[in-house]
């Protein structure tokens, strides 16, 4: 599937939930000179209320993606235009692929649902609005997989070629100037729909203790968001199960990684750290696959006495062992600095 052809169906797909959301209108505006439907009144304004709001967020996340160039600064051409626009740039977006071509036909019958909605003149009996209800919820929930694993195909391929266009200036210039770093695409695309105030936190707009509430807890501290009520606590995983060895993820590192809440959807996490596979292009569904992922690539541990690595966050706030947002317990030994701030570091914790 090219670039332009999945465009072209993101396109579609809003055109569908604005339709959509004008036939919801109707509707509502019809059923509500029926006092007996006051309940489907209700129903039909939330719906209403969850199309527009599905075609704004999907509108964003198109319009943030065409950033993408602004983002990461390639520098030659536009390369939002000459990627995805180009006849000749295919993507394989695998499942999401087929998510998307599900995700066109599940609004498209939906509109062909609410259309002779729109034009009946009477209500007896008021429509089934929890199926179309669920009908948006899952066409919403799809167009965004496919457009989050767009996004991650574009931030893989722009890493390739800063990657390689930076190896080309070292090569002919001691005094070449580092590229802008990649992570910041990550949460300036919002990437996966992070929320509003994780997006707030890890670009260093606000701090922890403005965006959440502490819940009271005599066991385990917990906060939660102010945005969207998410619960956040420390969180850790041993590295095998018979040793003291652990990883960890503070409070405020799921705070980071917290993805905005969605109908018909459990609560998400994302990858907040530097990327280094397509699988931190992932949006993982409890804190134990976050913290697993954590510990299958972006931990590596030592041996013979040498040092195990931890990588950096990918974020703009102070990057140190204990303002990072997770942690490591190796060997009896912590996570600490290491110099040049390349990564962390556990120090000979595998001998």
């Amino acid at each position: 599937m090219t670039g332009a052809e999945i465009v072209i169906a993101i396109i579609s797909i809003l055109a569908s939930f604005a339709t959509c959301a004008q036939y919801a209108t109707q509707v509502t505006e019809k059923i509500k000179q029926k006092r007996e439907l006051a309940r489907a009144v209700r129903q039909a304004e939330r719906l209403g209320c969850s199309l527009r709001d599905s075609e704004s967020t999907i509108g964003d996340e198109l319009h943030n993606l065409r950033r993408l160039n602004g983002t990461i600064g390639l520098g030659h051409g536009m390369f939002w235009d000459s990627v995805v626009y180009s006849k000749d740039n295919s993507f394989d977006l695998g499942p999401s692929e087929l998510s998307l071509t599900e995700a066109q036909g599940v609004i498209n019958s939906l509109q062909s649902l609410l259309r002779p909605l729109a034009l009946q003149g009477n209500f007896i009996f008021p429509p089934d609005f929890s199926t179309y209800q669920t009908m948006a919820d899952r066409s919403r929930r799809l167009t965004l997989e496919s457009l989050h694993q767009l996004t991650g195909q574009l931030v893989s391929a722009a890493s390739s070629t800063i990657s390689l266009n930076s190896r080309s200036s070292l090569a002919s210039s001691s005094t070449a100037v580092s590229p802008q770093p990649l992570m910041l695409s990550r949460t300036q695309l919002n990437f996966h729909n992070i929320c509003k105030n994780a997006r707030l936190y890890r670009e260093n707009y606000d701090e922890f203790e403005h965006l959440t509430v502490e819940v009271p807890n005599g066991n385990n501290r917990e906060w939660t968001c102010k945005h969207c009520n998410i619960v956040v606590s420390k969180a850790s995983l041993r590295l095998s199960p018979l040793s003291p060895d652990l990883i960890w993820i503070t409070a405020a590192g799921m705070f980071k990684a917290h993805c905005a809440r969605e109908p018909g959807r459990t609560d998400g996490w994302t990858c907040i750290w530097t990327g280094v596979s397509q699988e931190c292009n992932m949006r993982f569904d409890s804190e134990k696959r976050l913290l697993q992922h954590m510990k299958k690539l972006h931990v590596e541990l030592g041996t013979r006495g040498q040092n195990s690595i931890i990588h950096l966050p990918a974020d703009l706030r102070y990057r140190s062992p204990d303002t990072c947002g997770f942690g490591a317990i190796i060997g009896g030994q912590v996570m600490q600095d290491s110099e040049g701030s390349s990564c962390f570091f556990v120090p000979g914790s595998a001998s």
